[in-house]
């Protein structure tokens, strides 16, 4: 039977009661009244943890999602989320394997102790030339689509996409800019930003030192 610690994993966020008790109704097929009775039973049981806020409302999560509130701040996240994430040429299961250009490996990891989701856009920059968002048939790179949740040290390791075909044998210097949007379990957006040049004859990359905001910006 699915449990509310259930239904909150795949929420994958802090989660006002009202909200809860209506997932529960849904997934459990119950009234209002048992859909309380299980979040009782569920922090009796020490399964879910509660958080009251100054405003008196109360969010519910994960006893493995530490989150810090910040009372005197709007009760927002003290802690800004941080990930680890790239492109790389080798495959994560085979290291001594690469991958064949223009097939660009990604990945990325959550390092908080906290559930995140996130959006990726990822921006191939050919001789100073912006080629525009990475399309791929789901929209994984192109910052519309949602990925995760994902909780501690959960990510992905192997996911890949295709720059456009024009890279390929261009004497030009190819630049990939990935901007990573995290969404953390309220809701508010931080973003993170890495830029990388390939180098053709290592089929390789090496991670550019700058800041590339000012990419997005225009």
């Amino acid at each position: 039977m699915t449990s509310v610690a259930d239904i909150l994993r795949k929420k994958g966020e802090f989660t006002q009661t009202t909200k809860l008790v209506k997932a529960i109704q849904e997934t459990l097929e119950v009234s209002s009244r048992q859909a309380y009775r299980q979040i009782e039973k569920a922090e009796e049981r020490k399964e879910i943890r509660k958080i009251a806020l100054s405003n008196r409302s109360v969010l519910y999560g994960l006893p493995s999602w530490p989150i810090e509130i910040h009372q005197k701040s709007h009760n927002v996240l003290r802690e800004v989320p941080r990930i680890d994430f790239g492109i790389t040429q080798r495959i994560a299961n085979n290291p001594f394997q690469k991958r064949e250009f223009p097939n660009v490996g990604f990945f990325l990891k959550n390092i908080n102790r906290f559930p995140i989701k996130v959006r990726v856009e990822a921006l191939p920059i050919l001789g100073g030339e912006k080629l525009g968002f990475i399309q791929d048939r789901k929209k994984y790179y192109n910052g519309e689509t949602i990925w995760g949740p994902y909780d501690y040290n959960e990510g992905i390791i192997n996911a890949n996409f295709y720059v456009p075909s024009e890279c390929i044998n261009s004497p030009e210097e190819l630049t990939l800019v990935v901007r990573v949007i995290v969404i953390d379990p309220f809701n508010r957006e931080h973003i993170k930003i890495k830029g990388w040049t390939y180098m053709p004859a290592e089929n390789d990359w090496f991670s550019e030192p700058k800041d590339f905001s000012e990419v997005f910006d225009s």
